[in-house]
């Protein structure tokens, strides 16, 4: 029976200079892309301040975070407006790709300026359903967030996550929005048809094996015995 490659795809967003590119990704067969952010007004960037990095829960890293600012997001999520960071995890060719888990260290500063929602949607339906929803802590310190997924997200084909940040009252720059410590549980499988084939081609290789072996005549044309 063919078994599951677990991964744990980490994103720090670095100790010695910012990143937004995966920390720890190294198990075959899956790869993940860039954490980005669209639909924000202001700044984009990194920060290692000792007074923004995180800390306070299991696993802070302390290192950079990685941030935004200017949310005008609404209430309500607006798949082709709100506010939102995403990122792609993508399987090898011939594999099944199953995402089992998300964690999220969060951080948010100035009440009513930075969003007070976050929301994750996948491009499994197309956006079209959101996952689950959290109520973002507006007191300033680093927060984890867990329990993101209910039962798996599976496709044989990259899948994309959204987060979608609102419920912001502000138009300016001022309220800002960091994460750090993203991390995703994943794992792969050869399709359905891949594995057959390998279990096919298995049986053909044990099948010449056997034969080779009870053969009389001699490989490359040689006279047996002499």
């Amino acid at each position: 029976m063919l078994s599951a490659l677990q991964a744990q795809i980490i994103y720090n967003f670095g100790t010695s200079a910012g990143t937004n590119l995966p920390t720890s990704d190294t198990i075959d067969h899956v790869s993940a892309g860039a954490v980005t952010y669209a639909n924000t007004q202001g700044t984009v960037g990194y920060s290692n301040t000792a007074a923004y990095v995180s800390s306070g829960y299991t696993g802070a890293s302390g290192g950079y975070g990685y941030y935004t600012s200017g949310f005008n997001s609404g209430t309500t999520v607006n798949t082709l407006s709100s506010g939102y960071f995403s990122l792609t995890v993508t399987p090898e060719t011939g594999y099944d790709l199953t995402i089992t888990s998300i964690s999220l260290g969060y951080r948010t500063i100035k009440v009513n300026e930075a969003p007070t929602t976050i929301t994750l949607y996948s491009s499994v339906d197309n956006y079209q359903t959101a996952l689950s929803s959290f109520t973002l802590t507006q007191n300033g310190n680093w927060h984890l967030l867990n329990s993101w997924l209910t039962s798996s997200l599976t496709d044989n084909e990259a899948i994309t996550l959204r987060f979608y940040l609102t419920g912001t009252n502000g138009s300016t720059n001022l309220g800002s929005f960091r994460i750090d410590d993203l991390t995703i549980g994943a794992s792969a499988v050869p399709e359905p048809v891949a594995a057959s084939l390998i279990l096919v081609g298995l049986c053909l290789i044990a099948g010449i094996r056997r034969k080779i072996k009870t053969s009389s005549f001699c490989p490359l044309l040689l006279k047996c015995g002499s």
